[in-house]
């Protein structure tokens, strides 16, 4: 599909093709959290996310994607980041972005978030959004660690290494073979 052919069809429907100029050695990247998906985003693709992962719990992915065996796979990890002029903007957006994903998403974020060690926060986060709604997440005091382990947002990241948007700090960190920055933990 990506070298610019079509793929055939299923049941005599007509196959797929893109319609864009083919794109051969296009980096395929996966966010995978469960252990069957994680070893297949390390053995089959050219990078892999383990989206929400918390910072607290880097070693443990680090320690996942070794297991899932040798590979050239590449490792993006950090937090979701969240540009803002006004902290407190910056600080809402963040709670709204993290408890969509982690109760109106779907079970499997907050599940995975919750056997990171955070089940508490998780479950009061679903409590207090029993039927969520984009941009109108309720955040409870008990589930303010989610944050900074989630999302960053701090005015001086910028001067760990990140790039930097509109005076904010956009940090994420990209290694090759199962790496995770040490210097992002201590971030």
């Amino acid at each position: 599909l990506l070298d610019g052919h079509r793929v055939a069809g299923v049941d005599g429907q007509p196959g797929l093709r893109l319609g864009l100029d083919p794109r051969p050695h296009l980096p395929i990247w996966v966010a995978a959290l469960g252990p069957r998906a994680v070893e297949t985003a390390v053995r089959s693709a050219d990078g892999w996310f383990p989206a929400l992962a918390p910072r607290s719990q880097l070693s443990r992915w680090r320690t996942a994607a070794a297991g899932a065996g040798p590979s050239d796979c590449q490792l993006i990890s950090g937090p979701l980041a969240f540009p803002a002029t006004d902290v407190d903007d910056g600080r809402e957006a963040a709670r709204q972005l993290v408890g969509w994903y982690l109760t109106g998403m779907g079970r499997v974020y907050g599940d995975v978030v919750a056997a990171s060690g955070f089940v508490d926060e998780v479950a009061a986060l679903r409590a207090a959004n029993d039927r969520p709604r984009p941009g109108s997440i309720t955040w409870p005091a008990a589930a303010e660690p989610l944050l900074a382990e989630l999302a960053a947002g701090d005015p001086q990241a910028g001067e760990h290494g990140g790039q930097r948007h509109g005076g904010r700090a956009l940090d994420i960190v990209v290694e090759a073979g199962h790496v995770v920055a040490e210097a992002f933990e201590d971030a």
